[in-house]
């Protein structure tokens, strides 16, 4: 008896419900109107016709996902077509639930350089010094060693001797964009005369901003006596110090090096391969390992003689030529994605240009004769 009474209720209450939306004109979204602020930030504004009332709530979606940074306005991680749907439903059951879709185009945002990287090496106190050379922008940093956090930016722990786990956090601009995890080996107080021992695996790797597919890393291990084992990530390995790999096919790997030191040291580092985004597609085709202090590529003019300090970068960038034609060249600093960001004359042999503008990041200076032809590339780093 109960449930026919529970049924005849609920008839009652739809016909009501029925009879009531039918005497009001609910909400309805009839178009969803785009605004584009940038390339990265639109803002979308519902055509609601109808009676909006305290019980309505609205419902964004966004496929693939988005930041919402307030009502309507959305930002999107990367260049593509983006879904945005608005969903209009009434908490009183009163009025149906009612949907509108549009599609959002989202071109021109270029991703920021990032990259999560660090050495460390212990003192003849035992202490063991990190040392951060990530790249990012506004770039923040969160330690993990062993399980305790610092948020500086060069820890200065206290390690005993053997194994230990590190994890560094990259932000940029207060946003999570890279991580980088290795094991470290302490040895400290075993040699002579409180003398320590130094191995840290450690590379920097990035494009080619010319070569497409084209990426560089410097070995920048330290150690005494090492060997070493590279893991390009496509289950090929080489035990070279600076060798060279082509992927087949190309793609968007994780290289690893492990070093050792004897049988007193260990040190294995990746790279998350999140720099990579910067600049031709995300692909890998062809690797070079290159020593640390071979910052210059190329060299197409032996009459050119180049030098440009300080590098990495810092505020002023100053770059002096030996000129055995005595005629000027041209220079151009060119950025991961390829782009120009720098250029002008040299005439008298040297000159001094103000960097504080350029994001962190790596860089191509070229210089080229009075026809256009490259005479030198060197890279930089800031």
């Amino acid at each position: 008896m109960k449930t026919l009474k529970s049924a005849l209720l609920g008839i009652v209450l739809s016909v009501f419900s029925t009879s009531l939306s039918a005497q009001i004109l609910c909400p309805n979204i009839t178009a969803l109107n785009v605004a584009y602020v940038s390339g990265s930030t639109a803002t979308i504004t519902p055509v609601v016709t109808g009676t909006v009332f305290p019980t309505t709530f609205y419902s964004w979606n966004v496929t693939p996902s988005a930041t919402q940074l307030s009502y309507g306005v959305f930002q999107f991680p990367a260049n593509g077509s983006y879904t945005v749907c608005l969903t209009i439903s009434d908490s009183s059951f009163v009025c149906p639930t009612t949907s509108s879709c549009v599609v959002v185009n989202a071109v021109g945002i270029t991703s920021a350089i990032c990259n999560a990287s660090f050495s460390y090496y212990t003192d003849s106190t035992c202490q063991t010094h990190f040392v951060n050379t990530s790249v990012g922008t506004s770039p923040t940093y969160s330690w993990l060693i062993d399980g305790i956090s610092y948020f500086t930016s060069n820890p200065i722990v206290s390690l005993s001797n053997g194994s230990h786990s590190v994890l560094l956090s990259l932000y940029s601009g207060g946003a999570f964009c890279d991580s980088t995890y290795a094991t470290i080996n302490v040895s400290c107080g075993g040699g002579p005369a409180g003398s320590s021992t130094l191995c840290a695996a450690s590379f920097n790797i990035f494009a080619d901003s010319i070569t497409v597919g084209q990426y560089y890393a410097y070995n920048t291990s330290i150690g005494v006596g090492l060997t070493y084992l590279w893991n390009f990530g496509d289950g090929t390995t080489s035990t070279l110090p600076y060798p060279t790999h082509t992927y087949s096919p190309p793609g968007s790997y994780i290289v690893c090096l492990t070093i050792y030191s004897g049988t007193v040291c260990t040190s294995t580092t990746c790279d998350s391969s999140s720099v990579f985004r910067a600049a031709s597609g995300f692909v890998m085709s062809h690797l070079n390992v290159k020593p640390a202090g071979s910052l210059g590529i190329k060299e197409l003019d032996a009459s050119i003689g180049l030098n440009a300090y300080p590098n990495p970068i810092e505020n002023e960038l100053t770059i002096e030529i030996s000129n055995k034609d005595s005629k000027v060249v041209n220079y151009k600093i060119i950025d991961a994605l390829g782009r120009i960001v720098l250029a002008g004359t040299i005439g008298n042999s040297k000159v001094t240009l103000s960097t504080s503008q350029l994001e962190r990041g790596f860089y191509n200076l070229m210089i080229s004769n009075e026809t256009g032809k490259n005479l030198k590339t060197v890279k930089l780093i800031k």
